[in-house]
């Protein structure tokens, strides 16, 4: 984000009571400066190499990789420390306390050969994380802290660390894991005596095996408990921290979502009551996009506000104060149609909405139906629950009205959410009619394959159509914002291409997180998504004229060699609208109309 968007955000931050945001932004110089001058190997463009891309820097501070999809040039470097100075200083501003990353352990490659150092693997990538009895594990600590004060005007005393958030550590004894918890906080402490060490439980649940209760206990127990703030990830879904019994302060947090992935979904009824009952001292949000779900954020700031929330008063006046004054028949509709919304959706007990098909890799063998991903999705509907049909349709009858009458704020929420349930509909007939033709081509029915397939190619360019009327679904923003930090063509072509990779591929063609965002945005269905899935259409359709067996390995190659295309050379700033273009409620009324005569 550059500062316009940012000085928005803090206001919205700061209007919803966040008192500390975390603040990655700058944190490239923070690197470069802490790693300056220790090593002769290691200069500035060595330690740019260690950043890689600019989307990946979340994931090089959890130390979950490094030097991926980069190097990163100065220019960057120096312009988001201007920014994230910028940021900070507003945020303080406001009477917020920023939270900025501290030394979790992980170094550069040049630094192995003269410190202690073990490779740690994350899903295929490699990391080096310094022994915690190396000196200087806390000098780099203190170094950090250092570096946050020259470019930041100081810091507020917390700090963000995870030195192992999704990898198995290498310390094998109670010794060595409590050495690790030290070494983080002894470097925060040597650069700020009052320093907070802020970090998550995340790892005591994803790596389980590996953390059992003694090991929990030794990593916990080397930290003073007044000198640490815990955050309970996904506590809406798989709370770990209260059950540890440690003392410590901790945060209830609401993940919410993995990779901004598309979809209604979330837990009102947890989120309206459980955190008052749990024991934590604050709120937390955590997700990997906020820009998901709307209601599930505005919960979640009225209960930090209030305590727990009596969801049968607090939705209904969420709904009055969205979309503003309309008429007393248009409110009665938007008010049950987002209690349909209520009792569906927003109350599965699943740790993620139905994942279209669609957004997934096509696949040619097996039962030809792409698995979801790891277990953050819900099952497939069997079919649209009757509720959302009544939904979509009272939320349509609302836009049309809202069009004539309604304030503007009203047109923009009603709009989006109308977007939000036909694409939650149309995805799911789309998985119907893909199992269908999968099911179709197995029992060698060429017939029964094309007309299945030919339904769900349609639903995504439908899809694409519906999605290209909201700003907030449009690729040609997210590349067009990536190109304008270039200030090169070649600093412009690699950005869009880092910021297309993080989309889709994630890391390397073979790799475990390919396709892990799957956002449903318009421009990524038509470009990316659409010519995938006719590459898998084309492949079986050919198969049944032939008489012959699709090849899978060949359809497998193939599609690789168009993903990886797409990602370096894929559609480029200025190539797709930046500008939503279209009626949304026209569009979701013509969906409606010929989607609801479908089998579901």
């Amino acid at each position: 984000m550059d500062w316009p968007r940012w000085e928005r955000e803090l206001d919205r931050l700061a209007l919803h009571g966040v008192n500390l945001p975390f603040v990655l932004t700058g944190h490239e110089a923070v690197i470069q400066r802490a790693f300056r001058g220790l090593d002769p190997g290691l200069d500035d463009a060595g330690v740019r190499a260690f950043l890689g891309g600019p989307a990946y820097l979340p994931f090089v501070t959890m130390g979950c990789l490094a030097g991926w999809d980069g190097p990163a040039t100065q220019g960057w470097v120096d312009r988001r420390a201007e920014l994230g100075a910028r940021v900070i200083g507003r945020a303080r501003e406001l009477g917020m306390r920023p939270v900025l990353p501290g030394f979790a352990g992980h170094v550069p490659q040049q630094l192995a050969g003269r410190a202690s150092t073990q490779v740690v693997d994350w899903t295929g990538f490699t990391t080096h994380a310094l022994d915690p009895t190396d000196p200087l594990f806390a000098d780099l600590g203190e170094r950090y802290v250092a570096a946050q004060r020259e470019l930041f005007g100081g810091t507020d005393h917390l700090y963000l660390a995870d030195p192992f958030i999704e990898s198995v550590p290498p310390a094998q004894t109670l010794d060595e894991v409590a050495a690790t918890a030290a070494a983080v906080y002894e470097g925060m402490r040597r650069g700020d005596p009052d320093a907070t060490w802020v970090f998550q439980s995340w790892p005591f649940t994803y790596q389980e095996d590996y953390w059992s209760a003694d090991r929990i206990r030794a990593f916990l127990g080397a930290v003073p408990d007044d000198r640490t703030i815990i955050l309970d990830l996904w506590s809406e879904h798989r709370p770990v921290t209260a059950a540890l019994g440690s003392g410590k302060p901790w945060l209830w947090c609401m993940l919410h979502n993995f990779g901004g992935r598309p979809g209604m979904y979330g837990k009102l009824g947890t989120v309206a009551t459980a955190p008052a009952a749990s024991g934590a001292v604050g709120l937390g949000a955590t997700m990997e996009d906020d820009r998901g779900d709307p209601v599930l954020y505005e919960l979640l700031a009225d209960v930090a506000w209030s305590g727990a929330v009596d969801l049968d008063s607090w939705l209904p006046g969420w709904v009055d104060a969205r979309y503003g004054r309309v008429d007393a028949e248009t409110g009665d509709a938007l008010r049950r149609a987002w209690g349909l919304l209520r009792d569906t959706v927003y109350a599965a007990d699943a740790p993620g909405p139905p994942g279209a098909v669609l957004l997934r890799r096509p696949v040619a063998d097996g039962d030809l139906v792409p698995a979801p991903f790891l277990l953050s999705e819900a099952p497939r509907w069997r079919q649209v629950p009757d509720e959302l049909w009544t939904a979509w349709e009272l939320l349509a009858g609302a836009a049309t009205a809202i069009a004539s009458t309604g304030p503007d704020a009203a047109r923009t929420a009603i709009g989006r959410d109308l977007a939000d349930v036909a694409y939650l509909v149309v995805g799911t007939l789309g998985d119907h009619a893909q199992a269908e033709a999968a099911s179709a081509y197995l029992a060698g029915d060429e017939a029964a394959f094309a007309a299945a397939a030919r339904r769900f190619l349609t639903g995504i360019e439908d899809l694409e159509r519906l999605l290209a009327t909201r700003p907030e679904y449009l690729l040609g923003r997210w590349l067009a914002d990536a190109a304008s930090w270039g200030e090169t063509g070649d600093e412009r072509h690699a950005y869009e291409a880092d910021a297309r990779r993080i989309l889709t591929l994630w890391g390397p063609p073979d790799g475990a997180l390919v396709d892990y965002a799957r956002r449903g945005w318009s421009g990524l269905l038509g470009t990316y998504y659409l010519p995938r899935w006719r590459r898998w259409v084309d492949a079986l359709g050919s198969a049944l004229r032939a008489g012959r067996p699709v090849d899978p390995v060949a359809f497998d190659a193939d599609l690789r060699t168009f993903d990886a295309a797409w990602v370096e050379d894929g559609p480029a700033a200025g190539t797709l609208p930046t500008e939503p273009s279209g009626d949304t409620a026209a569009v979701a009324c013509d969906l409606y109309a010929r989607w609801h005569s479908r089998p579901t």
